[in-house]
């Protein structure tokens, strides 16, 4: 049983994080969020917002930021407070450990992380991805629409991600974290709020929770 295992590290969510892509959700956010993560065209001086910088492609970081949400390793050298988002597929503690030895102790569990690894990551801070279309793939040309397979389930397309076709929801689930994280898309204030306890039409992912 895992209960029985040695290094287990018991957490309760305490915190909520939101992932914003429109000025609405941004606002909302603010209200809702202890933390905002934010696009650069989004981003503005608050003690809130952390930047997201592009997932891949140059960026200059703007000054004065001090909360950066690291999507891929480059994103570690840069000069600010570093929060491991899920973009870095931190899965086990020896990635976790690996972070660690960047200063870095607040991590966004990877999407494939199971209950286990996630009960034995050691982290200061540890972060669960608990609502929202996951991304799946990255494009070289930043797009908006819909990708529709074969099937005809419809991937929506926003910037340079392919997100998933249904949304992921960890609501009414014991998750061990110390925060949640919230990714939106095109909801609404409303619909924000809504998420919090959305059960319908989701995924549970793989954690096993």
């Amino acid at each position: 049983m895992i209960a029985s295992e040695k290094g287990i590290i018991k957490r309760k969510p305490k915190e909520f994080i939101f992932k914003v892509r429109t000025k609405d959700q941004l606002e909302a956010a603010l209200t809702m969020a202890d933390y905002v993560i934010v696009p650069p065209s989004l981003y503005k001086k608050h003690k809130k917002i952390w930047l997201c910088p592009p997932r891949w492609g140059d960026f200059t970081l703007p000054k004065g930021v001090t909360d950066i949400y690291a999507q891929n390793v480059g994103h570690l050298m840069y000069d600010a407070e570093i929060h491991a988002g899920f973009g870095l597929n931190i899965i086990n503690n020896e990635a976790a450990s690996f972070l660690s030895d960047f200063g870095v102790n607040d991590i966004t569990a990877g999407i494939e992380a199971t209950k286990k690894d996630i009960l034995r990551m050691k982290c200061d801070i540890l972060t669960v991805y608990a609502y929202g279309r996951f991304p799946l793939m990255l494009i070289r040309q930043k797009m908006k629409g819909n990708l529709i397979d074969r099937t005809g389930r419809r991937f929506p397309i926003a910037d340079d991600e392919i997100l998933n076709s249904v949304k992921l929801s960890l609501a009414g689930k014991e998750v061990n974290a110390d925060r949640l994280l919230f990714d939106f898309y095109d909801e609404t204030p409303r619909q924000m709020n809504i998420a919090l306890d959305n059960r319908e039409n989701i995924t549970r992912g793989l954690y096993g929770f």
